[in-house]
Parts: C-alpha cells; sequence; structure tokens
C-alpha cells in the first residue's frame, strides 16, 4: 500500500454491483487486516498506567534554510517517513524538516528510528522537543544517525551554541525517547524499547507550550534523507520513565584487610529507575588511613581503619559502606632492617644498625642475602667506580633498597667515569630486587642497568638530570616500574638521541604504571623490542624540550614509542589510561614495525598538543600493517601542533569508538591550562562522554567515556596523592650535594 501524504485524504475504491467475486475477495482481505490489526498491541512504554496516547494532530515545515522542501507520510498514526533537507541540527541555528503538535506543560515522545537514509554520515532521525519554529529556537533532540550513533543535541538558549552527548550502539536501528518534566529534559535509547538506558539529561528553560514532533535533517541542504519511525507515542505527561529515583546501593564485596601499600578495587550495584544516573563516588573516612579513586580501588596508607562509602551522585542519602583494616608492610620497621648505609658512615662497620651503618652502597651489595632490607639514610651517595647489584633474592624474600623512612637518599654519579654509550651506573645483575623511593642523578650515562635479571621493581624512584636513561631494563621481565618520576635527562655527548624516561628492551611481561615522564631528549617511555608489557596510568608530556623549555637539538622526541621500525619482534602490549602532551614528536606510536610483531591493544588514552616541531608527526600513530585495537581513545590538535591531522592510522587497524570516528574535535577539557588542576579533564557537557565502548574494565556512566580521564576524574587521581607533576628547578634542588 502506498504511503499516506499527510493532510491528504486516501482516495476511494470503485468497486461494481456485479463484482461478486472481487467483493468476497476484498472482504477476505479487509477481515484478514483487521485481525492482524487486533491481534498487534499498541506498545506502551514500560511502567507506564493505563493512558491513552495523544491523538496525533500533526502540522509538518521546513526550519531553517533548505534547497529541497520536505515532506512526511504517515502509514498509521503511529508509522511514519520524514523526508527531510536542510544543513544540520546544530550550532546556533538548525535547518531540518520537522512534523510536530502541540504539546502543553509535561509530556514525553517515543519512537523507534527503523532506518535514517542518506548520503551524510551526520544526518540525523529522531524525536525533538521546540519551543519555537525558528532556526535559532531552544530545543531538545534525541536521534540516531547512519553511523549507528544516537545523540542528544540540545540548545539552551536562543541563537546559543548546541551542546551534545553521543553514544555508539551495535545496529541501524534503535528506540528513542525524549522526557519533559519541567525545565530538565532526559534523553533516552533502548535496543527493544524495554530496557533503557540514559543518554544525557539537561537543564532548559522553555515556555510551557513547546511543539513536539519527528525531525529529520541530511546534514546537506541540496539532498534530502529519509527517516523512518514507528511505535510514534506522545504522552502528554511523562508517565515513563517514573519517576527517577535510586533504590539502593550495594557495595559487592565485604570488608578487606590489606597492607600499607597494598590495594583492593570495591565494586558497587546500583538499583536505579526511571533512568536515574547509577554514577556513585567513593570516599574514605580517614585518607591518612586509606585512600580510594573513582573506581573504587583502595591504597593503604597507614596502619588503622577507614571506612570506604560508595554513594549515588544522584540521591546522596543512598549509600553503602565497608570497613578497610590496613597493617604494615612486610618490610620490618628501622630497627629491624638487616643493614644501614649513611653517607656519614663507615664501611668498616657491621653496618647492622642505624649508629653503626656501611658508607657505600658496593659495601652492601657484598653482604646482603634474600630477604635483607637496606636502608640508605638520607643524602647523596657518591662513587668513583660502578656499583653492582649481582646478589639475587627470591620470589617470596627479595632484596630491598630503600630510603629510610622520612628520609630521601639520593645516589650521585657526578664522579663516576664515562664507561661510553650504553653504560649504566648503578647495575643490577641479581633478580627479585626491589628498589623504593631513591633518586639517581648525575650519572654519566644510564643511571640504574638492568642487565638479564628479572623480577625487578622499581617503586617511588626520581631519575633526573642523568647523561642518559635513569632506568634502562635490557633483557628483564616480569618486573614492575610503578610510581616514578623520570624527568630532565639528556645525553649531548650521543646526540642528544638516547636519554628516555624509561627504556624496556628484549623484555617480556612487564608492568609500567603511575609514571611520569618528562623532559627528556629522548622517549618518555620505549618499550624497544619486547612483549606483552601493561603500560598504564601514566604521563609523558614537554619530552624533546629542556628544563627551560629549548627544544633539545632540534630533536623530534615521542610520549610513548611502542615499537621499532621495521623490525618484527616485539609486541602484544596493552597501553591504556595513559596521557600524551607537549611532545615535540608523537603522542603515541607504533613505530611503524615489520610483519610478524603482535598485534597492540590501545585504548583510553589521551593525546593533546604533539607535533611541535614537524608537521608529520601526530599525536597518535600506528602506521604498520598489523591489526592493532585501538578504541575509545581521545586525541586533539592543540595550539602548538603543527600537525594537519590529529591521528593516522592504517587501514588494517581495527577501530572504533576513538574521538575521530565520532567527529569529535573539541571535547570540551575543563582546562588546558597545564598548571590547573583540571588540566584535560571533560567537562561536563563534553561529547567524550558516554560514548565509549566496554574494554573489560570498570567504568562509571552509562557507558565509558573516551580518553584517560573519565567524567569526574583529574590528573591527580589517574597518578594517585603520592604523585605529583615535578617541576625542574624541585629536581635540581634535589640533585645538590
Amino acid at each position: 500500500m502506498e504511503p499516506n501524504p499527510i493532510n491528504r485524504p486516501l482516495g476511494r475504491v470503485a468497486i461494481g454491483k456485479h463484482s461478486t467475486r472481487l467483493r468476497l475477495y476484498l472482504s477476505l482481505i479487509i477481515g484478514v487486516l483487521l485481525l492482524a490489526a487486533c491481534s498487534r498491541s499498541v506498545s506502551h512504554p514500560p511502567d507506564t498506567p493505563p493512558t491513552d496516547p495523544i491523538t496525533p494532530q500533526w502540522s509538518n515545515q521546513d526550519i531553517g534554510q533548505v534547497s529541497l522542501p520536505g515532506k512526511v507520510y504517515f502509514f498509521s498514526d503511529q508509522h511514519a517517513e520524514v523526508h527531510g533537507s536542510g544543513s544540520n541540527i546544530w550550532g546556533s541555528a538548525d535547518s531540518f524538516h520537522f512534523a510536530y503538535q502541540p504539546l502543553h506543560g509535561d509530556g514525553t515522545i517515543t519512537a523507534q528510528v527503523l532506518s535514517i537514509n542518506g548520503t551524510e554520515e551526520w544526518a540525523k532521525a529522531g524525536v525533538m522537543i521546540r519551543e519555537q519554529l525558528i532556526p535559532e529556537s531552544r530545543n531538545a533532540l534525541v536521534s540516531l544517525t547512519p553511523l549507528g550513533i544516537v545523540e542528544f543535541n540540545r540548545r539552551l538558549e536562543i541563537g546559543g551554541l548546541t551542546s551534545n552527548n553521543r553514544r555508539p550502539i551495535e545496529g541501524s536501528s534503535r528506540w528513542v525517547r525524549l522526557v519533559r518534566q519541567g525545565d530538565i529534559f532526559s534523553a533516552y535509547e533502548s535496543a527493544d524499547g524495554a530496557a533503557w538506558h540514559l543518554v544525557a539529561r539537561d537543564t532548559i528553560i522553555m515556555a510551557s507550550q513547546v511543539y513536539v514532533g519527528l525531525a529529520v535533517t541530511s546534514h546537506n541542504p541540496d539532498q534530502l534523507a529519509q527517516g523512518e519511525l514507528e511505535q510514534v507515542v506522545v504522552m502528554t505527561s511523562p508517565t515513563w520513565p517514573s519517576t527517577p529515583a535510586i533504590n539502593s546501593v550495594t557495595i559487592n564485596e565485604a570488608n578487606q584487610s590489606i597492607v600499607v601499600g597494598g590495594t583492593f578495587n570495591f565494586t558497587a550495584t546500583v538499583d536505579a529507575v526511571g533512568g536515574a544516573d547509577p554514577v556513585v563516588t567513593w570516599s574514605s573516612s580517614d585518607e591518612t588511613v586509606a585512600t580510594v579513586d573513582t573506581n573504587g580501588v583502595v591504597t593503604g596508607v597507614a596502619v588503622g581503619t577507614a571506612t570506604i562509602t560508595a554513594t549515588s551522585v544522584f540521591d546522596s542519602t543512598k549509600a553503602a559502606s565497608v570497613v578497610v583494616t590496613v597493617s604494615a608492610t612486610s618490610s620490618p620497621p628501622p630497627s629491624q632492617a638487616s643493614y644501614y648505609i649513611s653517607p656519614t658512615g663507615s664501611d668498616s662497620n657491621d653496618g647492622r644498625t642505624p649508629s653503626t651503618p656501611f658508607r657505600t652502597i658496593q659495601r652492601a651489595a657484598a653482604a646482603v642475602r634474600p630477604g635483607d632490607l637496606v636502608y640508605l639514610r638520607g643524602g647523596s651517595y657518591y662513587s668513583t667506580p660502578y656499583i653492582d647489584l649481582a646478589t639475587s633474592g627470591t620470589p617470596d624474600r627479595p632484596i630491598v633498597w630503600e630510603s629510610y623512612p622520612g628520609e630521601r637518599a639520593i645516589i650521585n654519579g657526578r664522579d663516576a667515569p664515562n664507561g661510553g654509550r650504553g653504560a649504566g651506573f648503578v647495575r643490577i645483575y641479581g633478580s627479585h630486587q626491589v628498589f623504593r623511593n631513591l633518586d639517581i642523578t648525575n650519572t654519566p650515562q644510564h643511571g640504574f642497568l638492568i642487565i638479564d635479571a628479572n623480577h625487578i621493581v622499581f617503586d617511588g624512584v626520581r631519575g633526573y638530570f642523568n647523561r642518559g636513561t635513569p632506568i634502562n631494563g635490557f633483557r628483564t621481565s616480569n618486573s614492575l616500574f610503578i610510581n616514578n618520576v623520570l624527568c630532565d635527562n639528556a645525553d649531548p655527548q650521543n646526540s642528544y638521541d638516547d636519554a628516555d624516561g624509561l627504556t624496556i628492551a628484549f623484555g617480556d611481561n612487564n608492568i609500567v604504571r603511575y609514571n611520569i615522564f618528562c623532559r627528556n631528549s629522548d622517549d618518555g617511555l620505549d618499550i624497544w623490542r619486547s612483549t606483552n608489557t601493561l603500560v598504564e596510568y601514566n604521563i609523558a608530556y614537554s619530552n624533546g624540550y629542556n628544563s627551560v623549555g629549548d627544544i633539545y637539538h632540534n630533536r623530534l622526541v615521542n610520549g610513548f614509542k611502542l615499537g621499532v621500525y621495521n623490525l618484527s619482534d616485539g609486541g602484544g602490549h596493552t597501553v591504556r589510561f595513559n596521557l600524551a602532551y607537549n611532545n615535540t614528536g608523537f603522542g603515541f606510536m607504533d613505530n611503524a614495525p615489520a610483519s610478524g610483531f603482535i598485534p597492540i591493544t590501545f585504548y583510553n588514552n589521551t593525546a593533546w598538543n604533539n607535533a611541535q616541531i614537524v608537521n608529520w608527526a601526530r599525536d597518535i600513530s600506528f602506521l604498520s600493517a598489523i591489526p592493532h585495537v585501538v578504541r575509545n581513545n581521545l586525541a586533539v590538535l592543540g595550539p602548538n601542533s603543527l600537525a594537519s591531522s590529529a591521528f593516522q592510522l592504517s587501514s588494517t587497524i581495527i577501530r572504533s569508538h576513538n574521538s575521530w570516528d565520532l567527529g569529535i574535535t573539541n571535547p570540551n577539557f575543563i582546562s588546558l591550562d597545564t598548571s590547573s588542576a583540571f588540566f584535560l579533564a571533560l567537562a561536563q557537557n563534553s561529547p567524550a562522554i558516554d560514548v565509549g565502548i566496554g574494554m573489560g574494565v570498570p567504568y562509571t556512566g552509562a557507558e565509558p567515556d573516551l580518553g584517560a580521564l573519565e567524567f569526574g576524574r583529574t590528573i591527580a587521581d589517574l597518578l594517585g596523592p603520592s604523585m605529583l607533576l615535578a617541576s625542574s628547578s624541585e629536581l635540581y634542588a634535589y640533585r645538590q650535594p
């Protein structure tokens, strides 16, 4: 049956008096159709009281300037096809086709967008509430695009700019719903019309009388797009969803006991109805005992107990709590340490007590055995020869080298000879060793050099003003690099091309977490011919610049380099929740390895304002033929970037839900001031919120956000409370004897 153009009556079919057979056939057909119509239940939204939908009294018109007039066909009261052109429903004025009816006060419109056909990928079809029939009017729109993206667009002021939230979906059709409750407009989407998800909610001050209806724009005023919408229901009051509410918050785990420095990840279940936001905030009753981040990860700080609480963002009266007991670390107290070293000690001492310490690290290295703890008293440790640490611990009894509590030991290579390129000042040959809360500086080449040693831990180490890489792992596996600050290292003797923040070469199954790499003359992090590295929650910034802001020898320096050009060995890394900004070269790059390189899984990273000396660098670059998985990333050109595009990817990349896939060029960061606590944090109306895809890790909101910082998180949350962005002046002060 041909669709019925709006406002045009159906014609009559003439049937002759003697056409008995035709009458019988038609009667049979009509009976079947009536039976089918009766058997098909009207689709009322869930939880709706038995209220009849408004009988549609539809009008339609083009809004704004269009070259091709639109039209609407109704197959039934609840099934329509809208044809519309127009440049967009966006910016400060709209152009589209609108089928509408008046709405007084609160109300709800629901429709299933069966399809949106057009040549433009940003064409839209959906449901709208609009204050006026002028292009600049306040409005709210929930729509589907041909890209498979549900959008909630709204203009809060007449002639103001449009705000946007996007939510990628699977499939080419979607149910959408728009609810007005006073000045609150809520947008929902559903795959089946039964289970609904909140896209976003906003406050829009509109008049009591508004227009509600179906909107289609082709995103091209010279072309028509066709949107087919079914199950169109308009209600005079927002009877669905039910009043948004939080019934309960439950923490899924019981009370826990952890040690100082240990962690535990709590999760919460929120019983939300009516589209209430299910997000919780986490808090600790005593952050001097235990802290908790936005994902529910608790870290022990000191001995004691703390109450950890998950509180509903939507309703602060709904919360749940558990108790965390923090006990001492496995390290003995200072009075029970195995050995002590002090710059004022003597190697003729026994090193067994704070009053009889060794003087040199090498003397202690000759004495240690598995399970020993060596405390280094505060001050600078100089050595003319290299320091060799050859004794291994065991898996359950590592050898620990640590600054004395409340003090800071500085390993200073000022007097050491230059052993040539690739040499290290502290050479680690023994496995199962831990280096905690130490500084290394002034070394003539590399600082710590791991050589064929595994299960090494660097925790809280600061490496600065070395003439090589402060921590260089050569053939190390199953090692952990955590909470380190590795900045201001440069090697002029090697043309500035061998002083990374951290290097891992020929290693396997290493972890790089919560580190800062900044102002190095070579890459922040360089993973060289290594496999299966987990790189998460790190920051690489201003690499390629020195401590006074000058570029090192016109060097192209990257934040994170994840492979070796044209070599096939390595890969298999997981790289997630990292930030790269203000680097002279690439923010993140695979470095175009050859076939045979194991694909990288790369998601939820943020890159901003990189590529500052050449126009062919990018914020994110994966140019090899390797099928890396690239998702949920945020790449944004900054004011100093020379790049023509924030990203470059080969055709073999498995990619989706990245900022460039969603057309997001301005994620609306709260601040672009690097000194701000909210630098690169997402603002409340950011289009990067709730538009990612699940990657098997916890997230807040309806869906994961893009980038390293979920909405509500800052860099301090990413790194933890003990990590601060390091200034060159502070590090230089630490270096002094």
